[in-house]
């Protein structure tokens, strides 16, 4: 037992000498003259850095920043790259003040056990112009990437996991959200306050407990959201207080519901896919503009093959509006009671104005009728009923 115990403090000794030895960034960076480039080699270095110059510090495959706090703050400054660094168990990742043309690539951050609210955020840009985020694995951490009172940011192909927001704006403007994939947090991208952005190409996924979203847009203006795969969320995206702003050719997939709408009347969602959600949409009274989507649960036809339904398709639902006003309800949903007032609903959609309709929906080819004759197949189709009947004949004579 005393054996066991001795090489156990042994090894916690020759950890923390191993720590205390590792050799500090600060010196590295200072020794490092402006607009330089510092190479980091294979191994931990202990932080945490302050930089306040033009600087490159370049990390190898298994370069380590170690620090308690904050292993790397920018501030006050221009022109500094970051690449190839993993950051460990720290209490927060980076941090940039006030500073300009930011470039951090193939960075892993990664949080230590415990709540998200006990942490900081992976990588956080305050005042900060002309920064890019690629290529880049941000995972338990309180937000992944939070943006306050920045502008022209490209945020592109990197992985946001597990914590609160994967991505954060506030009162940010001119940004690009590109090729990400944001997964298992509370939502996946927290929109507030915001002029101009972009949000294409995504992934969120599986942001899925009570009160989680895969997007959330407040208060926002000339957001382009195209072409992004939503799916698994609780609440596919929320729009709230949205102006001059479209959703173009996303697909929506297994949300619980795919889109809520409240006080964003003129959002225009054009040609996204819903399918195998629970509710496609809901809104308040002001609805959304919804045209030429495509949709799983739509019962009509396309008598003139034109590619576009005969009739509009409804999407509010009775229970679906209630839900807006106590949350809590979505835990009945799909139970005997609301699949018969969703059944009712449908029948009385046919004949009633909606806050939430398209008029134009897009055929799925399984509700699609096409009237074109195919003469081989109808020659193909009589000879076969004529030897059936001639074969039926002969037996029973």
């Amino acid at each position: 037992m005393k054996s066991k115990l001795m090489l156990l403090l042994l090894l916690y000794f020759l950890v923390k000498a191993n720590s205390c030895f590792a050799e500090s960034l600060q010196p590295l960076i200072d020794a490092t003259p402006s607009g330089g480039q510092l190479q980091l080699e294979n191994k931990a270095y202990n932080g945490p850095g302050t930089i306040t110059k033009p600087i490159k510090i370049i990390g190898d495959e298994e370069t380590v920043i170690r620090a308690e706090t904050t292993a790397i703050i920018i501030k006050n400054t221009t022109n500094v790259t970051l690449q190839n660094l993993h950051i460990p168990n720290s209490h927060e990742g980076v941090k940039v003040f006030e500073s300009e043309n930011i470039v951090f690539q193939q960075l892993e951050i990664i949080g230590g056990d415990g709540h998200y609210s006990k942490k900081g955020n992976g990588i956080s840009f305050y005042n900060v112009k002309n920064a890019t985020v690629t290529h880049s694995l941000i995972q338990s951490m309180q937000d992944g990437i939070y943006l306050e009172s920045s502008e022209a940011l490209t945020i592109e192909d990197n992985q946001l996991l597990n914590g609160r927001y994967g991505i954060h704006f506030m009162y940010s403007n001119n940004a690009e959200v590109m090729d990400n994939r944001a997964a298992d947090n509370v939502t996946g991208m927290m929109v507030m306050m915001v002029d101009q952005l972009t949000i294409h190409h995504n992934t969120i996924e599986q942001q899925n407990n009570l009160n989680s979203n895969g997007v959330f847009l407040y208060e926002v203006s000339n957001v382009d959201v195209q072409n992004n795969v939503i799916r698994e969320n609780t609440i596919g995206l929320i729009l709230q207080k949205v102006v001059d702003s479209s959703m173009t050719a996303n697909s929506f997939y297994a949300n619980g519901t795919a889109v809520q709408a409240m006080k964003s009347g003129c959002v225009s969602l054009r040609e996204n896919t819903f399918s195998a959600n629970i509710l496609s949409a809901r809104s308040d009274a002001e609805g959304a503009i919804f045209e030429q989507n495509t949709y799983d649960d739509y019962k009509g036809n396309d008598f003139d093959g034109n590619g576009i339904g005969d009739t509009a398709h409804a999407l509010a639902q009775s229970f679906g509006q209630w839900m807006i006003r106590q949350p809590s309800y979505q835990y009945f949903i799909e139970s005997p009671s609301v699949v018969l007032l969703n059944t009712l609903d449908a029948q009385i959609n046919h004949t009633s104005e909606q806050t939430l309709t398209d008029s134009t929906p897009k055929i799925t080819e399984a509700g699609s009728i096409q009237w074109k004759l195919n003469f081989q197949q109808l020659l193909v189709g009589i000879s076969g009923l004529l030897l059936t009947l001639f074969l039926w004949r002969k037996n029973i004579q």
